[in-house]
């Protein structure tokens, strides 16, 4: 199965490479992205055809089957639909051939492009302009990412797109909050949601929908502050992942989330200004995969008993205040990794196998921890 999608996912890399290499004019590092994707699907194929049907070394068949599953996950099922990276700006004559692309595979548009750093940064998605006048592509199904900042009358008109399973935004201000969840309430067959702020100091207004939020929404990523955690996300029985980044939230979102049925990935990045964050027992049943950053004031993280059964992952990074292990990690019996980046120095300290808190996380097979050097390069210490 995953060699046949990753076989897919290489004819439709090829088609859309060689319509915008026409079309585009593509400049070498453009062109470069597209090779590296190419290659890795390529990779990945290679390497399933010679574990098909055969004992081959189980290491390296899981880690195969993983990054199938992650950049599926990360990049929102690339194996299904393609991903296209342009320069930012569209011309008509292009997009109109883009569009005619769109219809033969499935009505999708993704265009966007990330500038990796170590850590998350605020713009390191790139989205594109687009004309007014989206309302025509009423059949589309996925739309990302659309910068708004340039032609805000495209909130209104996305209100038509109700055939839509995701929607990515950027560049979206305060006083655009209603207009958008009018538009977003049309929208109940969406599945993803990802939408950030036009800067890191600007508001994300999304409390106007509390009466008919898209019920089936699986993924949301909100990016720019918060003043205070939309209600109407308790009602998502649906949501599997959500990511919240630069919210800066007075009060804790875990009470908000943590009766969600099905979720199983919670992203926290600069998302809350408290010391504390507690996980109460009998939350977050589902939850597998937890990754916290750089929240600033956190110091202590606790974790009760039952609470979060079936995590897996447990990523920490940059919680400079953070100078003791999670209090109650031990009732983590599930956990295989245990990953921190940057934390403070005594934090380390409590993972070495000499240390006094050592029994604590003596369950977890895999415990790394990573500190960036000079040269853009990750120093690891293996504490498994």
């Amino acid at each position: 199965m995953a060699d046949i999608a990753v076989s897919a996912a290489l004819v439709l890399v090829e088609e859309v490479f060689s319509l915008l290499e026409r079309e585009a004019n593509l400049k070498k590092d453009l062109r470069d992205d597209f090779q590296k994707i190419r290659d890795w699907l390529s990779t990945v194929q290679a390497c399933l055809q010679r574990m098909d049907g055969k004992e081959g070394d189980e290491i390296i068949q899981k880690d195969c089957v993983r990054q199938v599953r992650d950049l599926a996950y990360e990049i929102e099922d690339v194996l299904d639909e393609f991903k296209i990276h342009v320069p930012r700006k569209f011309h008509r004559h292009r997009l109109s051939k883009i569009r005619k692309l769109l219809h033969d595979f499935k009505l999708h548009l993704l265009v966007y492009h990330y500038n990796v750093k170590k850590y998350v940064i605020f713009d390191s998605a790139q989205g594109v302009d687009v004309p007014a006048g989206v309302q025509g592509l009423s059949a589309i199904q996925k739309l990302s990412l659309i910068q708004v900042n340039k032609h805000r009358k495209i909130i209104v008109e996305l209100k038509f797109l109700v055939e839509l399973r995701k929607l990515g935004l950027i560049g979206l201000k305060r006083e655009d909050g209603r207009e958008l969840c009018a538009s977003i309430q049309k929208m109940q067959k969406l599945s993803t949601l990802d939408v950030r702020s036009s800067y890191k100091e600007e508001y994300l207004e999304l409390d106007d929908m509390d009466d008919n939020p898209p019920s089936l929404l699986q993924r949301l990523y909100l990016k720019g502050l918060l003043r205070k955690f939309p209600e109407w996300v308790s009602s998502l029985d649906s949501l599997v992942r959500i990511g919240l980044k630069w919210s800066r939230l007075e009060t804790s979102p875990l009470e908000a989330l943590q009766a969600l049925p099905n979720l199983v990935e919670l992203e926290m990045v600069d998302s809350y200004t408290g010391n504390v964050l507690e996980f109460i027992a009998e939350t977050f049943k589902e939850l597998k995969f937890l990754h916290l950053e750089q929240i600033n004031k956190l110091n202590t993280v606790i974790v009760e008993e039952k609470a979060m059964p079936k995590l897996r992952k447990l990523t920490i990074c940059k919680c400079e205040k953070m100078e003791m292990l999670p209090l109650g990690i031990s009732n983590l019996t599930q956990l295989q990794e245990l990953l921190v980046y940057d934390m403070h120095k005594n934090f380390v300290e409590r993972l070495q196998k000499n240390s006094e808190d050592r029994c604590m996380i003596d369950h977890i097979p895999v415990i790394h921890s990573f500190t960036s050097e000079i040269n853009q390069f990750w120093s690891l210490q293996n504490f498994s």
